[in-house]
């Protein structure tokens, strides 16, 4: 990438993720601001006081740069140059090589885990869960419905120094899960600061999350059979894939929001469930319409042919061998399980 297009990205007040890739935990990624630059030499970033520790810090570490430009997500791999001071919380990164670009579609959903409040007007303050989150809104788990068409008020913090504080929103839709509720709701005129920190945060773990899973393959398995699931695990594991198991619809329903697999397999019962149940409210799910189902059927006791099956479940399977096959499938060309 030409020096002169470097420059554009690099805007004085712009703000920025950096990742530092050799320390631990949440206390890597450091919100910062562009404080300038010398072209081909070096970037300043003026870091916020007394959140990073630059006796922490070692000339040469790698780290990781990520902004947001013109709507897209912008990121550069470098070296820290030198840290400030104490009295000088800023530091210097080696000028770009090359910045990657990926483009965001308009309201990206991520997946969130987090700890949420929300002031119902007639409800009281309910404690819930929110599971994704958009420029435009979000989705929460709730142990109590809220009328469709209501305005709450919402507080919450996540990542990156981002908080949500006292934020309307309107209720837009509401399905019962199990004994639980997911809720979906619509911000309601976010101001320009909100907007800005959704977006950046909402880039940043677009981009932290597609680096970490570049190559991963994640698979949820769901039933009440442990044996059964622990063996399917060994198999699959054994295949390089990371596998996580719920035991019911609830805890596979909060997995798939939180955890993001790229299949599920389902034993042929889960509860009083169908499989292919289970699939179908997966799959009905906001953000799940592709997500591919295995259904597991070790005595073939569904009728596969059902009209309509084919809208909700993948691939059937009647033996180990068949649902390592299917995922081997997956990971190939995950086009040939839609």
């Amino acid at each position: 990438m030409e020096e002169d297009s470097i420059e554009r990205f690099l805007g004085v007040g712009r703000q920025v993720m950096v990742e530092f890739l050799a320390l631990p935990g949440d206390s890597k990624r450091i919100r910062c601001r562009i404080l300038g630059w010398d072209k081909a030499s070096y970037v300043l970033i003026d870091c916020p006081s007394g959140v990073l520790k630059t006796s922490d810090l070692v000339r040469g570490e790698p780290c990781i740069a990520r902004l947001l430009y013109d709507g897209d997500i912008c990121g550069f791999r470098t070296k820290l140059v030198d840290a400030g001071a104490k009295t000088c919380p800023q530091f210097r990164l080696g000028w770009p090589e090359e910045v990657e670009i990926l483009s965001l579609r308009r309201y990206e959903r991520v997946k969130v885990a987090a700890p949420c409040l929300v002031e119902a007007p007639k409800g009281g303050i309910l404690r819930v869960e929110i599971h994704d989150l958009s420029v435009g809104g979000c989705g929460i788990h709730a142990d109590k419905a809220l009328p469709v068409g209501g305005e709450v008020r919402l507080s919450l913090r996540v990542e990156y120094g981002v908080f949500l504080q006292s934020v309307k929103a309107i209720v837009k839709n509401v399905t019962k899960i199990g004994e639980r509720f997911d809720i979906g709701l619509q911000f309601v005129d976010p101001d320009e600061t909100l907007r800005n920190d959704l977006e950046f945060f909402i880039a940043a773990r677009i981009d932290g999350a597609r680096e970490s899973r570049a190559g991963a393959r994640r698979v949820l398995l769901i039933g009440e059979d442990v044996m059964k699931q622990d063996t399917l695990r060994e198999r699959l594991e054994s295949q390089g894939a990371t596998v996580a198991a719920a035991g019911s619809l609830v805890d596979a329903f909060h997995l798939v929001r939180s955890w993001g697999p790229d299949a599920v397999v389902v034993d042929a019962r889960v509860s009083e469930l169908k499989g292919v149940e289970v699939c179908r409210i997966l799959r009905e799910a906001r953000g799940c319409e592709r997500l591919p189902t295995i259904v597991f059927d070790e005595q073939r006791r569904q009728a596969h042919e059902e009209e309509g099956e084919k809208n909700w479940v993948s691939r059937y399977c009647s033996g180990l061998e068949s649902v390592v096959n299917a995922f081997e499938e997956l990971s190939s060309d995950p086009s040939r399980l839609l």
